[in-house]
């Protein structure tokens, strides 16, 4: 969408709208049948904001933050007992009927440059990624009977990493 670009800074500024529909397979316990809806990548605004900028010629700060709309889930609204065991079929709701929570997640990084003459770089980098820790959202874990339904979050929560690339230069 737009970006700015200096000597010491630059960015970026995206924004995406999708409205999809496509022919889905919905359970109907038993059986199965096809049914219009909104598919699981069917994310309908998402906005991403990245930045960077060189403090000095050898360290640069990098931040990314990304929000988007839930993405499109398809609810279980009933289930039917087997008939060959102890477990249940589910019922589907209507395709991409419901929407999971808001995604959202800030990363933010450093890396520092240190030049080994002819021979090449060291970078040494730091990030730390969801840095205000969300528990984003998944999808829905259900009950063996389909009776009850809970919100699965990432177990990847805040994360935060340190690490060094040595760049060799071949001649």
């Amino acid at each position: 969408m737009g970006s700015i670009d200096t000597n010491r800074r630059s960015g970026r500024l995206s924004y995406s709208l999708l409205d999809a529909r496509l022919t889905l397979v919905q359970h109907d316990g038993l059986a199965s049948r096809l049914a219009e809806g909104r598919p699981s990548f069917g994310v309908a605004h998402s906005l991403n904001v990245v930045g960077k900028a060189r403090a000095t010629s050898r360290l640069t700060a990098t931040a990314r933050y990304r929000v988007a709309a839930g993405r499109p889930v398809t609810p279980v609204v009933d289930a039917v007992a087997a008939p060959e065991g102890d477990f249940f079929y589910p019922v589907d709701g209507t395709p991409g009927s419901e929407t999971l929570p808001t995604y959202a997640r800030l990363d933010l990084g450093l890396s520092y440059s240190v030049p080994l003459g002819r021979a090449g770089s060291l970078v040494v980098y730091g990030a730390a990624d969801n840095v205000l820790n969300r528990a984003n959202a998944i999808g829905y874990d259900y009950s063996p009977d389909y009776s009850e339904r809970q919100l699965d979050v990432s177990p990847y929560r805040r994360s935060i990493y340190v690490g060094a690339t040595l760049l060799l230069v071949s001649r």
